[in-house]
């Protein structure tokens, strides 16, 4: 299927009625003369996109363009569009004049992507050209790299744990395991040393008793003394004094004899088996500390495979997407930062030129299966081999060639052409 005539009235500065029966097609002419306009009546009318916003000759009421297309049994499809000032009409009928009741749904089925611009194409950056072929393909990556992207976010925390975690248990005294396994308890050794302290408590408040009572009885017998110098005076005063004393007396035997009966224990021992208790249970901890740090550094590194092992199902999902779908070119793979042909980037550095304008003619004639029809913008960036290299592939595999060329010609021109010889 090809595009068999154009006619064009009053579209832009456009009005010209073209037969080209399938042969491609070189525009030539100045800038500014409306080579572009041409070949924009053409895909504007096919695809209803990129309408300007004037398309109506200055001074005119209405505009249209009328696309024929052949198809490879000679049947003949017209396709119009017609521009007021307040819409534009599109119609698709056949030669007989039968109408198609949804046409731009007719020709979005039929024609393909005939905008896309090879060169455009091997010229644009490695991730647009990615993207491109990704949409073509239906591929969307977007959540698969929203989950890698986390997953290597949690794998550099792990590794980084896990680099702390052996830098810890490499520096750290590794304990004695084989002794010190649980902690030992202290309540009686505490209980009998808080009752040795009771006691000691009581001996200590009856000392503190025998001495105030001894310094009282001193005290007395010194006051005694002064009170017979003055016994008759003071003869109810020392009477009461011999009371208190005496009374004294006794309490103080009773208390000489109570602490004669007490009988305070000897905790040194007990107080050694606790330190050794502490050091013991120390150990103990540090043993748990330890083996803590061990398997909390197992546990990283079991996270740390899972995440992998995550990040590599994410990557066989990226790959098996991948294979589901037909790519346009045979040897074009993906990878993370744009394409590859044969292993080997989309880059001149890398492809010979010649060989990326071939990759380039077999992406658009995958986009354009049915309307066998190929675009070319800028034709005069073009040197002869490599316009030699577009006309034979569109001749080898019977594609219409549209070509736009500047030249010294003043006025818009139509060269007609069945494509170059090998």
């Amino acid at each position: 299927m090809k595009i068999y005539e154009i006619q064009s009235d009053n579209f832009k500065k456009l009005s010209v009625n073209l037969l080209m029966d399938g042969k491609g097609v070189t525009i030539t002419g100045k800038n500014g003369v409306g080579k572009s306009t041409f070949i924009d009546a053409i895909f504007t009318t096919l695809t209803g996109k990129e309408i300007p916003d004037a398309p109506i000759q200055k001074g005119k009421a209405s505009a249209k363009n009328t696309v024929k297309i052949k198809d490879d049994e000679g049947n003949i499809i017209v396709v119009e569009r017609s521009f007021s000032s307040e819409k534009n009409i599109l119609t698709v009928k056949t030669s007989a004049g039968a109408k198609y009741s949804s046409p731009q749904k007719f020709l979005n089925d039929t024609i393909g992507n005939i905008s896309f611009d090879p060169f455009e194409f091997i010229n644009q950056e490695p991730r647009h050209q990615k993207k491109f072929i990704m949409d073509l393909c239906n591929l969307d990556f977007t959540n698969l790299e929203a989950k890698k992207k986390d997953l290597l976010i949690q794998k550099d925390s792990i590794d980084k744990n896990i680099i702390t975690l052996e830098n810890e248990l490499f520096s750290d005294i590794h304990p004695d395991l084989s002794e010190y396994q649980l902690i030992k308890d202290t309540t009686e050794p505490l209980k009998k040393v808080q009752l040795a302290g009771q006691i000691q408590q009581v001996v200590n408040n009856l000392n503190n008793e025998i001495r105030t009572k001894n310094e009282f009885i001193n005290n007395a017998g010194s006051r005694i003394y002064d009170i017979d110098e003055q016994i008759k005076k003071l003869t109810g005063e020392k009477e009461n004094l011999d009371i208190k004393r005496n009374s004294a007396a006794v309490d103080r035997d009773k208390f000489i004899e109570e602490l004669s009966a007490i009988e305070i224990p000897d905790v040194s021992n007990i107080e050694k088996e606790l330190q050794d208790i502490e050091d013991f249970n120390k150990k103990v901890q540090e043993r748990i500390a330890f083996q803590n740090k061990e398997n909390k550094l197992e546990y990283e590194k079991t996270s740390l495979q899972e995440v992998n092992d995550s990040i590599k199902k994410l990557e066989q999902n990226r790959i098996d997407m991948i294979k589901s779908v037909k790519m346009p070119v045979q040897n074009l793979e993906f990878t993370d930062d744009g394409l590859l042909f044969e292993g080997l980037p989309l880059d001149v550095n890398q492809i010979s030129k010649a060989k990326l304008i071939e990759i380039g003619l077999k992406i658009s004639m995958a986009l354009n299966p049915k309307l066998r029809i190929m675009r070319i913008k800028d034709g005069s960036l073009f040197d002869s081999e490599m316009l030699a290299i577009v006309r034979n592939a569109c001749k080898d595999n019977d594609y219409q060639l549209f070509l736009e060329k500047v030249t010294d010609d003043s006025e818009i021109g139509f060269v007609l052409e069945e494509g170059a010889e090998k």
